[in-house]
């Protein structure tokens, strides 16, 4: 869903700047979701607001999009921790230390989750991935001219 809510958020306000958004799981293989899809409720969700997320399929991280990426997004404090321990290096940050500087909250797993609850984490995400995209395009270099 941040993937999804952040890639809108980046290509309408990019200006001709390419700015990518990948999405993978870190534990992805061990938890046995590795080419499944979204589950349907945030699929539903998300396309009632306008986002089609039907085509993605989970992947696992691994150390080359981890080397291409300039920053990493984690959910949890957890998950920050050990890519700043496997990459050696700091371009890892919580959602919530990006947009608020707190570096221990954490995003909730919308995994079964009830559709009230659901729709409540949606907007707190989309909030929060809105001010991330503020600091992402204001920290992004400037589209080439030719």
């Amino acid at each position: 869903m941040v993937a999804a809510l952040l890639r809108q958020a980046l290509g309408q306000a990019a200006d001709g700047r390419r700015l990518e958004v990948a999405s993978a799981g870190l534990c992805a293989y061990e938890i046995g979701k590795v080419g499944l899809g979204a589950d349907e409720p945030v699929v539903e969700l998300l396309a009632a607001e306008g986002i089609d997320i039907s085509a993605h399929r989970v992947t696992a991280l691994n150390p080359n999009m981890y080397g291409e990426a300039d920053l990493v997004i984690a959910m949890e404090p957890w998950q920050r921790t050990v890519m700043r321990t496997a990459y050696r290096d700091e371009k890892c940050v919580t959602l919530h230390e990006l947009t608020a500087g707190d570096s221990d909250a954490k995003v909730a797993d919308t995994a079964l989750m009830a559709p009230t609850a659901l729709r409540e984490i949606f907007l707190e995400l989309r909030d929060s991935v809105e001010r991330a995209a503020a600091k992402i395009l204001s920290a992004a270099r400037p589209a080439e001219t030719e």
